[in-house]
């Protein structure tokens, strides 16, 4: 991709600092601009503060968790496409209003696979 193109940028919320730096190298790798947050506060406040094409959280984090980072967004009217990245319970996950759901563990294609995806349906 050359300097002109725009990247999107893909917020990563996890508690877990390998697997933020993991993520981040690898949506890099596929053309994506990241930023990352450790917990939901965090997160929120880089969501203010740039233009994010789409959030991957984890749901279960120290501190303020993905439940109340999605919860803030979906209740401000905020349409970011959301994805969650958990163990466990991803129909609560798609209840509180995100968008797509990927089971631990998965391969990094996966989550680059979902993203175009969901940027593509933003987009149009």
């Amino acid at each position: 991709m050359d300097d002109t193109t725009h990247r999107p940028l893909i917020l990563i919320v996890d508690d877990e600092l390998l697997i933020r730096e993991s993520l981040a190298e690898a949506l890099a790798e596929s053309g994506y601009e990241t930023l990352t947050a450790a917990e939901g506060e965090e997160a929120l406040a880089l969501f203010e503060a740039r233009n994010v094409a789409a959030i991957v959280t984890d749901m279960y984090m120290g501190g303020s968790d993905g439940f109340v980072l999605i919860n803030a967004l979906r209740s401000r009217g905020e349409t970011v496409p959301i994805i969650v990245m958990s163990g466990g319970q991803p129909e609560l996950a798609r209840t509180l209003g995100a968008d797509a759901t990927l089971t631990k563990p998965f391969r990094a294609r996966q989550l680059e696979s979902l993203l175009d995806s969901l940027l593509d349906r933003a987009a149009a």
